[in-house]
């Protein structure tokens, strides 16, 4: 069995969880928290720390390899993807090749492409995409056997972004109405406000001068952080916490001691509250349901629970339950753990070809349908194809890599060490490998489906769950007066019924390449939105004015894809290329 995982990549924080004997586990780290902060740093040495290992090493400056070798956006998202994946295969004790991915709303096409990149540089294979609101509404609908149908609103506060969609939830079905996403409102923004009020009580200590270089108040803010977030939590159960922050981890002769109150919290985050709190009006007014007609308010993310938040969303949908059934922290991954169980066909990257989910390569073509195994290198870290003797990147040896001998797996409940291949925990008595079916537990029966079963084998209850998507962003061309033309609007339904259709025209004669220009936003002027390009390889000997019709859709994951030919000649070779600058 290809073991799939499913993956909540939030902008501050990563989950991983795997199906393990039907039910959706979050996956813990060496540490034994299944959250991973999505932190790099670098070690007194200069070396890349990645995740937990990074909390408190220095960020300032920008990340190296040990020779001096920048480290692209794609490669730092790589190393966390293979710092997870590694995680994910500590837990289970076997390989993880395959992995659902929920990402936030918000993302566009050129993180979703980098995103995609960065995957198969550290050896997993993505199975599907799927926006973190949606994943939320999996874990919260798939146990929900003979439930009525729902209306609910996601709202999913992480610490870096705000996602909200309105869902119709059926037996076997998450259908979306309205989504959006905000990439610069989390649960940071709360953090930050409890920041600036201590650096503001620094400052009106008159005898304290404080150091204002860019770097020295970047350190303040940092360890001022951990308190400020100590106190958010806090403050999401006690009515008041003390916040006392020494002088020696300021720096500063001075010292911090307060006692700090619920009410004055809330009245620091106040204004960026309510800004999500207009979020959540505006997706409810795009979905065309009214306030009454939200059966349920499922919260998501861990800064959804501050009490200021659940409080005016009780009062903004007056007939709302707010849905208590899903761990805020670990819930989108688990749904898409769930997801990635249920999944019956893996689609071929590169032919586009529905492939029975047991197969690891395509049937028509016979692409890779798994990631591959990946050697990590002693000097950068950085993963690299297994049949390598030498890193891609900094050129070091890889030998020491093949000698490293895969570490111990560990229970996934308890962590513990155990022997390859158990069948329980020896601490926790957790029933491990053997035997498990790899798919979800039936609501109805109870019993461990096999991995891609559309329906429990031994009661029939319908298990693989519709999962439909939206796009998040508009995506067009521009005018020749430099508005926007819309291909794929926002809120159209994935993947898209039909094509976009536009045409374009060569310039000159003899033109082999041609450059289209692409917008993604909603902007009315094409410029705002300007983000990528399309890049045509004509065939020799081509006439000025030549017309080239190029065909626009998104797939069901929310990328776009391209074909292109010439008008009247279908069968002549014209090469669509893709380019989203980071």
């Amino acid at each position: 069995m290809l073991r799939a995982v499913g993956i909540d990549l939030g902008t501050t924080k990563a989950v991983i969880a795997a199906l393990r004997r039907g039910e959706p586990l979050a996956l813990a780290g060496v540490d034994g928290s299944p959250i991973v902060p999505a932190v790099m740093g670098r070690s007194p040495e200069g070396r890349v720390l990645v995740g937990h290992a990074a909390a408190g090493a220095p960020r300032e400056g920008e990340l190296c390899t040990p020779d001096g070798q920048p480290y692209t956006a794609v490669e730092r998202m790589a190393l966390f993807l293979a710092l997870l994946k590694r995680q994910a295969e500590q837990a289970l004790g076997e390989p993880v090749r395959r992995a659902v991915l929920a990402i936030p709303v918000y993302f566009g096409q050129a993180q979703i492409a980098s995103l995609l990149e960065a995957a198969q540089m550290a050896g997993l294979f993505v199975l599907r995409l799927v926006q973190s609101p949606l994943a939320a509404g999996v874990a919260y609908g798939l146990g929900r056997p003979g439930a009525r149908p729902q209306t609910i609103l996601v709202f999913d506060l992480g610490g870096g972004c705000l996602d909200v969609a309105v869902l119709r939830l059926f037996h076997g079905a998450v259908v979306p109405l309205a989504l959006c996403g905000d990439g610069w409102l989390g649960g940071n923004e709360f953090s930050d406000a409890i920041v600036a009020h201590l650096i503001r009580q620094l400052q009106a200590q008159r005898e304290l001068v404080l150091d204002e270089t860019a770097a020295a108040r970047q350190r303040l803010r940092r360890e001022l952080r951990v308190y400020a977030e100590q106190a958010k939590v806090a403050l999401s159960i006690l009515e008041q916490t003390s916040l006392h922050v020494p002088g020696e981890v300021l720096g500063l002769p001075g010292e911090i001691g307060e006692v700090l109150t619920r009410a004055a919290f809330e009245g620091l985050i106040g204004p960026r509250a309510e800004d999500a709190l207009a979020l959540a009006r505006e997706v409810a007014e795009a979905s065309g349901v009214p306030p009454e007609g939200i059966d349920g308010v499922l919260l998501a993310g861990g800064s959804s629970q501050v009490p200021l938040i659940e409080t005016a969303l009780e009062r903004q949908f007056p007939r709302a339950a707010l849905l208590r059934g899903l761990n805020p922290v670990l819930g989108v991954a688990q749904g898409a753990a769930l997801l990635a169980g249920t999944l019956e066909w893996v689609e071929c990257p590169n032919c586009s070809l529905a492939n029975p989910i047991e197969r690891e390569a395509c049937q028509r073509c016979r692409a890779a349908l798994a990631g591959e195994e990946r050697l990590f290198c002693p000097e950068c870290d950085l993963p690299n194809d297994a049949r390598r003797p030498i890193c891609w990147k900094c050129g070091a040896s890889l030998r020491q890599a093949r000698e490293v001998r895969r570490e111990a797996p560990t229970c996934p409940v308890c962590g513990a060490a155990v022997q390859a291949g158990a069948a329980s925990c020896p601490a926790c008595l957790r029933p491990l490998g053997k035997g498990d079916a790899g798919g979800p537990r039936c609501p109805a029966c109870g019993r461990a489906a096999p991995a891609g079963a559309s329906s429990c084998p031994a009661c029939g209850t319908l298990l693989a769950p519709f999962v439909g998507g939206m796009a998040s962003h508009s995506l067009g061309l521009a005018f020749p007066d430099g508005r926007m033309d819309v291909l794929l609007p926002r809120g159209q339904a994935l993947p898209s019924p039909r094509p976009a259709l536009r045409e374009v025209r060569t310039l000159a004669d003899g033109q082999t390449e041609l450059e289209v220009p692409l917008y993604e936003g909603e902007h009315p002027w094409a410029r705002e939105n300007a983000r990528g390009a399309l890049h045509l390889h004509l065939p020799e000997g081509l006439p000025s004015g030549t017309i080239v019709e190029v065909a626009f859709a998104l797939d069901r994951d929310g990328r776009l894809r391209v074909g292109a030919s010439l008008k009247g000649d279908a069968s002549a070779d014209v090469e669509a290329i893709l380019h989203w600058p980071v």
